[in-house]
């Protein structure tokens, strides 16, 4: 074989080692670029996540605070109604009147017993809709990790296939 074939031969083997290693980096180029949005797509989900859970800890702490004003309020109309009807005892006199009153007081009760409830029921509503964020929150915490797991492995494969490229191409000279 003459020199100008070996040439030739070398030139063809060293054309097909750089095309070879140019698609790989585009493949990688490519590959990256898709894991790069997915891992943007999942910050973005990630913040709007906790933009909700804090929205939710919000709404959270502020019917808190309206079931403890209520039972406040609660407390207190307790205690007038006891005065009232100590006074009742003590004044037989005015006992039509203020049995009237008092039935008029426990419907009042009733209706904020009612709102208690149904306060109750919304914060347990808000108690698992908070539950039902986290678990997807985790779930996209699971994803992400999933994600920087593959992006190690496609890096670790490029690696591996650059290694041959690099060994071969400091053999040919």
């Amino acid at each position: 074989m003459s020199v100008r074939g070996t040439a030739i031969i070398i030139g063809i083997v060293a054309l097909a080692v750089v095309v070879t290693y140019g698609v790989e980096e585009l493949r990688h180029s490519l590959r990256h670029r898709e894991l790069t949005t997915q891992v943007a797509e999942h910050r973005a989900a990630r913040e709007q996540l906790e933009a909700s859970r804090d929205s939710l800890r919000s709404r959270n702490r502020e019917l808190e605070q309206q079931i403890e004003q209520t039972r406040t309020e609660h407390q207190e109309e307790i205690g007038r109604l006891s005065a009232q009807i100590a006074e009742l005892r003590a004044a037989h006199q005015e006992a039509e009147h203020l049995s009237s009153q008092v039935s008029s007081l426990k419907d009042e009760r009733t209706r904020l017993q009612e709102r208690i409830t149904a306060l109750t029921e919304e914060l347990a509503r808000e108690r698992n809709r908070r539950s039902t964020l986290e678990l997807a929150w985790d779930r996209a915490k699971s994803r992400l990790h999933q994600l920087g797991t593959l992006a190690h492995e496609l890096q670790t494969l490029v690696q591996e296939a650059i290694q041959p490229t690099e060994a071969a191409t400091s053999a040919a000279p």
